[in-house]
């Protein structure tokens, strides 16, 4: 179906022609019940409670009329007009009782606030990193008989605890009645990543109105500030202390890891789960796991360390170096880890020139082997 609504501005004891097109993409014969419903469904005439499409045709166009009455309650009136597939059969009421599939055409008419009445359709902010500019814009329409001028906003950023960051305003305009336009605001984000809140307070001749939502600026991210192992010997129960720092502005509650640990080898040795801590907002936290190294021999370890908070999991990967005496931890990069699989590769392709050297030479002296004799 298309299109899926028609916007009228009101006008008392008005004729309204209003049409839509369906579209056969399945080439089969089909047949459609329509009907009018909601509060403005007396005021829609239909030619015909019945579409029919032929296999043989692409799309069909529907056209029916709306009588608007002499008045109307001011705001928005929305009327659906329901398409129904139905069963391709000759009798209606079987029809009806097994109608499927079923389509919405809207019909919304704007009747106008008497006086001066500014309407506020959303608040919409974009995304933006720590520094970045962040757009704001606030769509208005005057919904009254009368123009408005000077339409002006202000717009206060919230912290989560409510503190105010920044205030901003947006240029000022005017709109003659019934007629839509954008205020709009750039915002520098010179603020630590995280959640925000932003309040508009729209001021249009002697009226106002608030409007607000929540934004974020960057990304959630935990930073590992250090990992530490005190007292360690190959063997024993190694305490790993891992430093974690909440980079966002509101607090991380209920924070657990989970590691999953590889030898040089790439075969698992062990997985670890550790207690739950919670992070304050720009804090740092330790997060303890312990490892038994009984039966592992000195070399190297990849750990990749899952941290699982609010339904999210954020994955971070470590290397680890064990000597008989010492454990040292530390992040590994997308090199590393690029590195590490290379490696394995390289071994494998070594395996397997070796083999057809071997063969080689086998298929060589076999040659002349038989010469000789």
């Amino acid at each position: 179906m298309s299109p899926a609504r028609k916007t009228i501005d009101f006008a008392e004891n008005s004729k309204h022609t209003i049409s839509f097109t369906l579209f056969n993409e399945e080439r089969n014969d089909m047949r459609f019940i329509v009907y009018a419903e909601g509060d403005m469904a007396q005021y829609i005439v239909l030619p015909s409670q019945m579409i029919e499409l032929k296999k043989t045709e692409t799309t069909k166009q529907y056209t029916f009329d709306i009588y608007l009455p002499k008045e109307m309650e001011p705001g928005e009136h929305i009327t659906s007009i329901v398409v129904k597939e139905v069963p391709y059969q000759e009798d209606l009421p079987q029809m009806v009782i097994g109608a499927t599939k079923g389509l919405i055409f809207q019909v919304k008419v704007n009747v106008p606030y008497p006086g001066k009445y500014l309407k506020v359709d959303g608040f919409e902010i974009s995304e933006a990193n720590k520094d970045q500019v962040v757009t704001m814009v606030l769509p208005v329409t005057n919904m009254g008989t009368e123009k408005l001028t000077n339409i002006k906003a202000k717009i206060e950023i919230l912290s989560p605890t409510n503190e105010v960051v920044d205030t901003i305003d947006t240029e000022t305009i005017s709109l003659e009645p019934q007629k839509r336009n954008l205020l709009k605001a750039d915002w520098i984000a010179s603020v630590n990543p995280g959640k925000y809140y932003a309040v508009a307070t729209i001021k249009y001749d002697d009226k106002s109105k608030k409007v607000d939502t929540t934004f974020e600026v960057g990304k959630f991210d935990i930073e590992i500030v250090k990992v530490e192992t005190k007292n360690f010997k190959l063997g024993s129960i190694a305490k790993m202390d891992i430093t974690l720092k909440n980079l966002w502005n509101s607090e991380v509650k209920d924070l657990y890891g989970v590691l999953d640990i590889k030898d040089e080898n790439w075969d698992k040795v062990a997985e670890i789960k550790t207690a739950s801590i919670d992070i304050l907002p720009l804090s740092e936290e330790e997060l303890n796991a312990y490892w038994d190294t009984e039966g592992l021999k000195e070399g190297r370890y990849y750990i990749n360390l899952m941290l699982h908070f609010n339904g999210k999991v954020l994955e971070k990967h470590l290397l680890t170096d064990l000597k008989m005496n010492s454990m040292t931890t530390t992040m590994l990069s997308a090199t590393g880890q690029l590195v590490k699989t290379r490696s394995h590769v390289d071994r494998t392709t070594i395996l397997t020139l070796l083999v057809i050297i071997l063969a080689i030479l086998n298929i060589t002296w076999m040659v002349y082997y038989k010469k000789k004799r």
